[in-house]
């Protein structure tokens, strides 16, 4: 699951590092809520 992520739009090494790991705290970040909503479901 991406969240229509397709492409860098930036030119530098520097940047798209930047912007990578934007998207990748956002899947975390994602993962993360998931897990705790489907906790609180639980108890």
């Amino acid at each position: 699951m991406n969240n229509s992520f397709r492409r860098f739009n930036l030119r530098g090494i520097l940047k798209v590092q930047t912007a990578f790991g934007l998207v990748a705290m956002a899947h975390n970040l994602r993962k993360i809520c998931i897990k705790l909503h489907n906790q609180a479901m639980v108890a």
